[in-house]
């Protein structure tokens, strides 16, 4: 596979790079507003952990690290950093 081919490809399976959003952040953009209200209640006004928050996600299929999740509800990830 030649190297465009393969960043062509890389680009396509994560779709949030250049969205100057982090991976939840743009997850989140592609929920319908129901969703979007859950989640962001899940995230900020949960007396979850972040490992809960992962291990409930991960239940429903939605894969992300517990940094990555950590990060977006401390508003440390770029999109957060942004809005502050």
């Amino acid at each position: 596979m030649k190297i465009a081919e393969a960043l062509a490809k890389y680009k396509e399976e994560h779709e949030y790079l250049g969205s100057k959003l982090c991976k939840v952040g743009w997850w989140i953009t592609e929920l319908d507003e129901e969703d979007k209200k859950e989640v962001e209640a899940l995230m900020y006004d949960t007396p979850l952990t972040s490992k809960e928050v992962m291990g409930f996600l991960t239940s429903i299929n939605v894969n992300f690290s517990i940094e990555t999740i950590r990060k977006h509800r401390m508003k440390e990830c770029i999109c957060l950093q942004q809005r502050a």
